[in-house]
């Protein structure tokens, strides 16, 4: 329903690029989770793609048409709603309920109130309101143009869990109508339980994208916490509700092998000290020692003792060296100041003063 194809973007000509031929599908009724870093592309994405801003190269298409055909504001009124990182610039008047009476009428009004959950804050003003609320006022306001293409940007800022569980079920609802939904967020937790689909945006352009379970299975900067308590445990638990279900299930724990997910060059030089480490210690337990063995145990700490008595007097013969060196500096400085004051004595007449004072010499 949602497709970028080679989208290249900047805000000024001698600029550097934001976007660099950055491609993005998203299917209809799917919920797509945008992650990356700050600064990293995603909120200009986003803008590119509701036409706040335009790409100097690429193209965005809804549902097979462009967007550039939709003219006159009608992208909006037909197609798609965008929440913004600061939801209280949508809200002008001096009520909640003002408002979204703009956007609907009464009944749209209050269906729209009992499902995100926000009856008692309709006659409050919006800047009177947590962050939390205003998100969610914000999320109803745009629900009312009822669009098929729902783009968050931080929809979850400022919400409590309570609040993201709430919101993760009108997701779910939205998706179930058909509704695409595409939104960024830094709550890793929350895209992993309500994002069919994940990508990382990274130098402008999506750099990797999978099911939400295999994003952050194999992901190792961006995954939960669940993810990283339960590696090398459980295969596939990224979010804590999972975690619970294969608890639950009891049986032995499921020990994930090398052979079931890639090992980093961290890691293999890690299990390589940790082996030659418990070679030594098997020896070193062994009840088995022959002569041969104390031997090499022998030889290898004389070998240690003698490197160490050679470092030793290295560094003390470049001490020598080295205070010898300023001994001598210091004796030919001796010398010059000597020297030079019997010059002074040479070139600078002494002045001769007399003993009674008469003149003011003295």
């Amino acid at each position: 329903s949602l497709e970028c194809k080679n989208l290249w973007q900047r805000y000024e000509k001698n600029s550097p690029d934001i976007l660099k031929g950055c491609d993005l599908g998203i299917r209809k009724g799917e919920c797509y989770g945008l992650l990356g870093s700050n600064g990293g592309g995603k909120s200009t994405l986003l803008r590119v793609i509701c036409g706040l801003c335009k790409p100097y190269m690429g193209a965005v298409s809804l549902f097979g048409k462009k967007q550039k055909a939709y003219k006159n504001g009608s992208l909006f009124r037909e197609m798609l709603a965008f929440l913004p990182q600061e939801p209280v610039t949508m809200f002008v008047k001096e009520s909640v309920r003002e408002d979204l009476l703009q956007s609907g009428d009464k009944v749209a009004v209050e269906n729209v109130s009992q499902r995100m959950g926000i009856e008692h804050l309709l006659d409050r003003h919006p800047w009177d309101l947590s962050g939390g609320e205003i998100q969610k006022c914000a999320f109803a306001k745009i629900l009312l143009a009822d669009p098929k293409i729902i783009v968050l940007d931080e929809c979850t800022k400022g919400m409590d869990s309570f609040a993201k569980k709430a919101l993760g079920d009108v997701l779910a609802s939205l998706k179930d109508e058909g509704r695409t939904i595409l939104l960024v967020t830094h709550d890793l937790e929350f895209a992993a339980q309500y994002c069919d689909r994940c990508g990382l945006l990274f130098d402008g352009k999506i750099v990797a994208e999978d099911n939400a379970v295999e994003f952050f299975s194999h992901n190792r900067f961006y995954t939960t916490a669940a993810a990283r308590l339960t590696r090398g445990f459980f295969s596939g638990a990224v979010t804590s509700t999972a975690v619970r279900e294969r608890l639950a299930m009891g049986g032995p724990v499921e020990v994930i092998t090398s052979e079931d997910r890639p090992i980093s060059r961290y890691e293999a030089g890690m299990m390589d000290k940790i082996s030659a480490k418990d070679s030594e210690i098997a020896l070193l337990k062994s009840n088995t020692y022959t002569d041969q063995k104390l031997a090499d145990v022998y030889d290898r700490l004389l070998t240690i003792i003698n490197r160490n008595k050679e470092e030793q007097a290295s560094i003390n013969m470049n001490q020598a060296v080295y205070n010898g060196t300023n001994t001598a500096t210091l004796k030919c400085m001796q010398q010059q100041i000597a020297d030079l004051a019997a010059l002074s004595e040479l070139v600078i007449p002494q002045r001769k003063v007399c003993d009674t004072g008469c003149c003011g010499c003295n």
